[in-house]
């Protein structure tokens, strides 16, 4: 089964219930697991995964939406998802880099 599938299964009306909540309780894994491991990578500076990472994430929203969620304009503006993965990853980013400028900052008291 593929993402794709599993995405229009969940959006599909009529499905079982309990199915559906199978596959959102696996789609908040797999957002927890790329966000983990994100999480590390950007830590261990790998930059070639981080960037990889985010290309699945951006594709994982899309897929999850139905293929309209993550529109981008003509200048190449993207109008992420509040809730998607790509803006997860960029909040696990943000938060990476807070912590370690705090700890530069105590570095230097």
């Amino acid at each position: 089964a593929s993402l794709a599938a599993a995405s229009e299964a969940l959006h599909a009306d009529g499905g079982s219930e309990a199915i559906k909540g199978r596959l959102s309780s696996a789609m908040d894994t797999t957002m927890d697991r790329v966000a983990t491991t994100f999480n590390e990578t950007v830590k261990a500076g790998d930059s070639r995964k981080e960037e990889v990472l985010q290309q699945f994430a951006g594709q994982f929203d899309d897929i999850q939406a139905g293929g309209c969620k993550g529109v981008v304009e003509a200048d190449g503006t993207a109008h992420l998802a509040p809730d998607g993965l790509v803006a997860r990853l960029q909040k696990e980013r943000e938060k990476i880099f807070e912590e370690q400028l705090s700890a530069i900052e105590e570095g230097l008291k």
